[in-house]
């Protein structure tokens, strides 16, 4: 999944995949795609995900939804909520533009891949029904596009594709990761945009804290539990 080992460069959804294949050929392991979560129901002993396919029975249940959180859960609403954030692709000849030097700034950001510009912009916060629903901006591509070529000398951008998707935001930009309600209904999720860097330890921390191993706390919970923004509101 990397493109270059000196510039830590890499493909986030090629590693997810691989990930994924991997932990496939367990037997203990099960993927269930294209099933609706709509409550998850605390039974005691255990939970009842409820599903538009069935109930799944479990005693622990980590949600990793990010942006679609608050549409679950509804008192996450102001805890973590969708950031609109978009994105386009160009062909383009690039000028000066040096390849795969990903490059960002407080209003946009870009890359230089092949033949063609990776580029995009925005932050703004949608409604939680509107998390990833792909609706970009064009005013907001020209917008960068009118930058582009006075910096690296572009002597013209074609833009192919746009997309838009959500990120899950908090109102201090902390991650949101540990328990829910104290007890085996566990998140990590409001990334703030930075979900490839925190992910992967964010889940470790949770399978961690299942397991019972206490000797390492990567998120104190004073700092990344949702329970820091519900206390202040009681």
């Amino acid at each position: 999944a990397g493109y270059s080992i000196g510039a830590a460069t890499w493909h986030p959804a090629k590693w997810i995949w691989g990930r994924l294949r991997v932990a496939l050929t367990s037997p203990r392991g099960q993927l269930s795609s294209r099933t609706n979560v709509v409550q998850v129901k605390d039974t005691g002993e255990f939970y009842e995900v409820m599903t538009k396919r069935g109930v799944i029975r479990a005693r622990y249940v980590v949600n990793a939804i990010e942006s679609h959180t608050s549409t679950l859960f509804k008192n996450f609403h102001d805890i973590i909520y969708p950031m609109q954030t978009q994105l386009a692709l160009g062909s383009s000849d690039g000028g000066t533009m040096k390849p795969r030097v990903a490059i960002s700034t407080p209003e946009m950001f870009f890359t230089r891949i092949g033949k063609g510009i990776l580029l995009g912009s925005d932050e703004s916060r949608v409604s939680d029904d509107e998390a990833n629903k792909n609706r970009p901006s064009r005013f907001i591509t020209k917008y960068v596009l009118s930058h582009l070529p006075q910096y690296f000398a572009i002597r013209g951008i074609r833009i192919t594709n746009e997309w838009s998707g959500t990120m899950g935001m908090t109102p201090d930009e902390y991650p949101v990761i540990g328990s829910m309600d104290g007890k085996r209904l566990y998140i990590v999720a409001g990334l703030a945009g930075s979900g490839s860097a925190v992910s992967f330890l964010g889940a470790r921390h949770v399978v961690r804290k299942i397991l019972g191993k206490t000797d390492i706390d990567y998120y104190p919970e004073k700092f990344f539990s949702p329970m820091r923004f519900i206390k202040i509101r009681s």
